[in-house]
């Protein structure tokens, strides 16, 4: 009659939830980082739109004559033009750098977490 190694049955079972675990810890990892990322760039992306808003209304329904002035200085000087021409360079430059960011958090993070979880793998 064939006997059960219940020592070697509990082993694998500790085996596959030390496996388990770090692939939940994993999957939770990447997915705090990529909301994080997603976070970042929907921030600056309000933050972008209040900033073109606030130019917007402060350019055509101002009755201030200082703010007229000020809109009529850099309307001659072209900057209000240079910011709309501008627009997706200064976007994209700034979603690099948000990127590079989170990369650089990212790989940083990254290491930690596999240095965390190198016990629960053997």
């Amino acid at each position: 009659m064939p006997t059960i190694n219940l020592a070697y049955v509990a082993e694998l079972i500790l085996k596959y939830a030390r496996k388990y675990a770090y692939f939940l810890a994993v999957f939770f990892f990447y997915t705090i980082l990529a909301s994080a990322l997603a976070s970042f760039v929907a921030s600056f992306f309000i933050f972008y739109d209040l900033i073109n808003t606030f130019i917007n209304h402060f350019s055509s329904t101002s009755t201030d004559p200082t703010i007229l002035k000020m809109f009529g200085l850099m309307d001659c000087l072209g900057l209000i033009q240079a910011f709309n021409d501008t627009k997706s360079l200064l976007i994209s430059s700034v979603l690099f750098l948000l990127f590079r960011i989170g990369f650089a958090s990212f790989l940083k993070y990254y290491y930690l977490a596999i240095s965390v979880a190198k016990p629960l793998v053997k």
